[in-house]
């Protein structure tokens, strides 16, 4: 979220403590500034400087429609997903394969439901979705998350 500024009163650096917006530990010398997704507490000499840089887990959202049964959309997964949530507002069932359609059986997503899915990332690098009928535009989500 936020950008912060070592004002220290005696001009010290604040040590490997804070983390930046690549998860990494670092120093902060005096009168400098980091970019950060957290939040940090006043006690620490930090001057707030900047809202920005904003922290967002979702990497990408994507609607999912078909014609009809036999109609399928591929979508690639992000190296850097964590999770991945389905929701499923239409009235038909959405089948779910991971990496090929040809992979079965599919994990079925019944109309109503909300499926979210961890630690697959090592073993796909695409999800294939199908459908009982036909799905139409905002009736089906897919949202992939980072930690």
């Amino acid at each position: 979220m936020p950008t912060y500024k070592n004002i220290n009163t005696n001009k010290q650096k604040i040590e490997n403590s804070l983390l930046d917006t690549n998860n990494i530990f670092k120093q902060l010398p005096y009168n400098k500034t980091i970019e950060t997704y957290m939040r940090y507490d006043d006690n620490l000499n930090l001057l707030l400087v900047d809202e920005k840089p904003y922290w967002n887990p979702v990497i990408d959202s994507t609607k999912i429609i078909l014609s009809n049964s036999d109609d399928f959309q591929v979508l690639l997964i992000d190296k850097d997903v964590h999770s991945i949530e389905i929701i499923n507002s239409s009235s038909e069932i959405i089948y779910l394969f991971y990496q090929s359609y040809e992979n079965t059986p599919g994990f079925p997503i019944v109309s109503g439901l909300t499926r979210t899915l961890n630690n697959f990332n090592r073993y796909v690098n695409q999800l294939v979705f199908k459908a009982s009928g036909a799905v139409i535009d905002n009736e089906v989500f897919v949202t992939q998350f980072r930690e």
